[in-house]
């Protein structure tokens, strides 16, 4: 079976409909990391193509490769996000806060710390276009676009769900729901 091209609208959300559906049935929760984290990387993909500053440079969105962009998500992103992955033996003697907490807490520390580091610096914040998807963020600097804080957030989400599912079954662990980012 060769990559699968989406040419439409409708096709776009079938396959939106479709993912968001399996993963419930994979882990019982409404969406998990990958769902959207790929959501993440197809909104960016479109965004890039479409929403250039110039009408000359702006690009028809389908046919969309919907199969590449999985490839995306899974052979890039998961495996770039479990290195991010801290080593919880190293923990403090004084901290008072229960070991699933510290452990949760180093966990997205870490994810947060990996995106940015792969985050491009702002020439100018005042001109900045807003990027917030996980595109972004594997495929570097797009029109002069680089992560922001909301991307930031939605992607430390799907980075913890990622891990929490991978790792549900070694181990008892807390996942993030709901980050915050420092301007939304």
């Amino acid at each position: 079976e060769g990559d699968v091209l989406l040419h439409g609208s409708q096709e776009l959300c079938d396959c939106f409909q479709k993912s968001l559906l399996t993963s419930n049935e994979e882990d019982g929760r409404m969406v998990n990391g990958r769902s959207v984290a790929l959501l993440s990387c197809i909104c960016g993909y479109l965004e890039a193509l479409a929403t250039h500053k110039l009408p000359a440079q702006r690009y028809q969105i389908f046919p969309l490769p919907y199969s590449a962009l999985e490839r995306l998500v899974d052979t890039e992103f998961i495996p770039w996000i479990e290195n991010a992955v801290v080593d919880d033996r190293q923990q403090q003697q004084d901290d008072s806060r229960p070991f699933l907490l510290r452990q949760h807490q180093r966990r997205v520390q870490a994810i947060a710390n990996l995106l940015w580091s792969k985050a491009k610096s702002k020439p100018n914040v005042r001109d900045e276009l807003h990027a917030n998807s996980l595109y972004v963020i594997l495929r570097g600097n797009i029109d002069a676009k680089s992560l922001d804080c909301f991307g930031s957030a939605l992607i430390s989400i799907a980075a913890c769900q990622i891990l929490q599912q991978k790792q549900q079954q070694k181990q008892t662990i807390v996942c993030s729901y709901l980050t915050l980012s420092e301007d939304h």
